[in-house]
């Protein structure tokens, strides 16, 4: 029965394919088609992606925050910064991160993200640039301040940057091997020094 089925559909195509109006429904059909489907992979993607800013849940809010403390932190790792870099960065944090609170509390995602605005909002002070986007850092950090519960056990100092040596994790590492193991650390500046291919 298929064998049969597919030979029909087979002389369909021939005979489309013979004349020049069929060459032409075949060409729209698969143009259809392919619209169909990239249609539906469009909405797809947008539902589930934050590609709209459109934040439906905790787990897509904090990933919006992270990703743009993340950008906070590796922009203040450089070797000289840029003053007043992340515009963007702050304003949607500045949107973002008292909602989140709100909504969800005063986490370790507020808290580290709370610490690396501070760090930025220093930086920028250190310079003794007093421009929008740093006042915005300001208020939001006041803000998330104001807000935070007394008995808030996320006070460390999670977030921002640190200034790490190699000789330091060296000489700790040869101490306490799970300090190294357990330690991470992102690292943006590297030296000029080649690698040894036995330590590989």
């Amino acid at each position: 029965m298929m064998k049969k089925q597919e030979q029909i559909i087979k002389k369909v195509y021939d005979s489309l394919n013979d004349s020049l109006i069929g060459l032409w429904i075949i060409k729209n059909i698969k143009g259809w088609i392919l619209f169909v489907n990239f249609y539906s992979d469009f909405k797809r993607f947008f539902k589930w992606s934050s590609a709209s800013n459109k934040v439906s849940t905790q787990a897509n809010l904090r990933a919006l925050i992270t990703m743009d403390y993340h950008r906070l932190e590796k922009g203040l790792a450089l070797k000289q910064p840029r003053k007043g870099f992340g515009k963007n960065v702050i304003k949607r944090l500045s949107n973002f991160l008292p909602e989140y609170q709100k909504k969800y509390g005063s986490d370790e995602s507020v808290m580290i993200t709370l610490n690396a605005l501070q760090e930025y909002y220093d930086f920028n002070l250190e310079f003794g640039l007093e421009n929008e986007t740093n006042e915005m850092a300001y208020k939001t950090i006041s803000q998330i301040k104001n807000n935070l519960p007394p008995d808030n056990h996320f006070l460390g100092k999670e977030g921002g940057t640190k200034k790490v040596k190699k000789a330091d994790i060296q000489a700790l590492a040869k101490i306490y091997l799970t300090y190294f193991f357990t330690s991470r650390y992102s690292v943006v500046q590297f030296t000029n020094e080649e690698v040894e291919l036995s330590l590989i």
